[in-house]
């Protein structure tokens, strides 16, 4: 082995990988998966490495979370889920303010009613287009009964 050979592997520079949108959706899901992996593992080795307490929350481009992080911090994210309007499930969440978890907590609070006054107004409109559907339908066969063919 050449001395310049060995000291140009030893001078190897990181490559800066593009980031970008993965236009295929079922390549995005593997991406998606492969990269939070790797993402929680990360995570974890901060965590050992510093003697710190780490929470990762990341969310699918179709809402679905998925979540590494410390056993309380998991406690606080499933309370704060369960107990959104409960007056108990607040008090019980209260501690949360001492993680630094407030304004995660908050967010996910908010995306969840968001969520739910959407499908609330999916609904709503799915029932007024069968109404129509059906008001129209039976408009037009009584239309169609009082025609004369002559």
């Amino acid at each position: 082995m050449s001395p310049e050979s060995s000291s140009s592997s030893s001078k190897k520079k990181r490559r800066n990988l593009e980031m970008r949108v993965v236009e295929n959706a079922n390549r995005r899901r593997v991406t998606f998966a492969k990269r939070r992996q790797g993402l929680f593992s990360k995570a974890e080795e901060l965590g050992a490495v510093c003697s710190a307490d780490v929470a990762v929350v990341a969310f699918t481009s179709c809402g679905k979370a998925f979540s590494f992080g410390d056993d309380a911090i998991r406690r606080y994210l499933r309370l704060a889920r369960e107990h959104d309007g409960n007056q108990d499930g607040r008090e019980e969440c209260g501690s949360v303010k001492a993680t630094g978890m407030e304004d995660p907590v908050r967010r996910l609070r908010f995306l969840e009613e968001l969520r739910r006054k959407a499908i609330a107004r999916a609904e709503d409109l799915a029932q007024a287009r069968a109404e129509a559907t059906a008001a129209s339908s039976s408009n037009g066969s009584t239309e169609a009964g009082n025609r004369s063919w002559s």
